[in-house]
């Protein structure tokens, strides 16, 4: 994601959705943090590798695949869908220096 703060008020949203209101994800909201993080992985964001993500964000998308797993957000297709969403995220590169997430 391009921002920092803007990753940590996602992860904290969805945190207090799912924790404190017990709210299950849809499709949507899967398809929406899943697309946001992936795509900004591209050259367009300032990055230096074009399939690079950072550890936090690999696994905050991991958390929320495995939550719409769970939640069969997907309907007939869950199983296939994730492993599809996971299957690209084992392909992308991880930068493990996550220092831009710890900017205020």
């Amino acid at each position: 994601v391009k921002s920092a703060r803007v990753l940590r008020d996602v992860q904290e949203l969805y945190n207090f959705m799912r924790k404190r209101l017990k709210i299950d994800p849809d499709a949507g909201l899967v398809e929406a943090v899943y697309t946001a993080i992936i795509s900004s992985s591209g050259s367009k964001s300032g990055r230096r590798n074009p399939s690079q993500l950072y550890d936090t964000e690999i696994k905050f998308l991991k958390r929320v695949l495995a939550d719409a797993k769970m939640c069969a957000v997907w309907g007939d297709d869950t199983d296939e869908e994730y492993n599809n969403r996971m299957g690209l995220l084992s392909g992308l590169n991880v930068n493990i220096d996550d220092a831009f997430l710890q900017e205020k």
